[in-house]
């Protein structure tokens, strides 16, 4: 398979291969003469593997602000396992020296003395305490392309976030890796979903019953992907949720979930002070807001995709039993 990045036409250079998953990366460095990926993607399918595009988004924000291509793993680690944290799928224990190995496989990272930790240690995947030393960067080549071209650091930067992170998440991850947000347009998806979704929820958050309008619009309400439209998920109303801005945002980093009755969950992670515990905490058990008769709930294939794929769990207990009839459906 293919390195996993679709590119626009413009993008598009004669005589460079394409593979089922979108274009090997000469396709937008037309001028590198690096190697060709070798087989392995940045994706699993419907499972998030966002180790890899973090790296690289990081590597992105060094060259456009200009600084020495070759870093050790002892510098980045820290950085990149807090991004993995915010921004990756749950795990006990994050670990950032498998992507700085791994992205070598793929043609789009070295590590000049790796060869000879292999053979020392033995290991195809050196520990982290024989890696941590190591300097490791964008092949030369590449590098420099990019260098000489700021807009094509960006681009290549926005097919990351589109292909493995929601829209939601793309100025914060932009930020925290040293990028501009240029508030370039997302990938284009099916314009109707968010009608069709707002419409199956009549216009109303399905977490707190937010509704507000400017006139006939809607203001600070939208739809979001149960499973992310990047992983595999369809633009339909079963996959589909209307939530207010904040609640979305909560829903795409994992703060609040589904559990199989559709109830929401609050991570126990999450923590604020009243304000935090009104808007969001105070939900913890409440059932969710069901779309209107005729309309799909959410699907438990795409649920469940959430649960194990975004949300932080543990999820809090419910206290305040007020909760649970506070928010009650409108529809039984």
């Amino acid at each position: 398979m293919a390195f996993s990045l679709k590119l626009t036409q413009r993008d598009h250079v004669r005589g460079c291969p394409q593979g089922p998953h979108g274009y090997y990366i000469p396709v937008i460095l037309p001028t590198y003469r690096g190697p060709t990926p070798r087989p392995g993607t940045l994706t699993r399918g419907s499972e998030r593997a966002p180790h890899k595009p973090l790296l690289l988004l990081l590597a992105l924000g060094r060259v456009q602000r200009q600084r020495p291509r070759l870093l050790t793993l002892g510098e980045i680690e820290n950085d990149l396992r807090r991004l993995l944290e915010d921004f990756g799928p749950p795990r006990r224990r994050q670990q950032p020296h498998y992507p700085f190995w791994h992205l070598q496989s793929d043609g789009l990272w070295e590590v000049p003395e790796g060869a000879r930790v292999a053979r020392v240690t033995g290991r195809g995947s050196p520990p982290l305490r024989d890696l941590s030393p190591l300097a490791g960067g964008l092949p030369g080549p590449l590098y420099e392309q990019l260098r000489a071209d700021p807009d094509l650091v960006m681009r290549l930067a926005r097919r990351l976030l589109d292909e493995h992170f929601p829209s939601s998440v793309h100025c914060d991850i932009l930020e925290r890796v040293g990028l501009p947000d240029e508030g370039a347009a997302p990938a284009a998806r099916d314009p109707g979903f968010r009608l069709r979704v707002l419409r199956a929820y009549e216009f109303r958050c399905a977490v707190c019953g937010y509704d507000g309008r400017l006139d006939a619009t809607p203001v600070g309400l939208e739809a979001a992907h149960v499973q992310w439209w990047s992983h595999r998920g369809p633009d339909r109303v079963g996959n589909g949720l209307a939530l207010c801005t904040l609640h979305h945002k909560a829903f795409d980093l994992g703060v609040i979930g589904l559990d199989e009755r559709l109830r929401v969950q609050v991570s126990q992670a999450f923590h604020g002070g009243q304000r935090a515990r009104e808007l969001v905490i105070a939900y913890a058990g409440a059932p969710l807001r069901r779309p209107q008769p005729g309309q799909p709930e959410v699907a438990e294939r795409h649920r469940g995709w959430h649960e194990a794929q975004v949300f932080r769990g543990p999820g809090r207990v419910l206290v305040d039993a007020a909760a649970e009839s506070r928010d009650q459906p409108p529809y039984q």
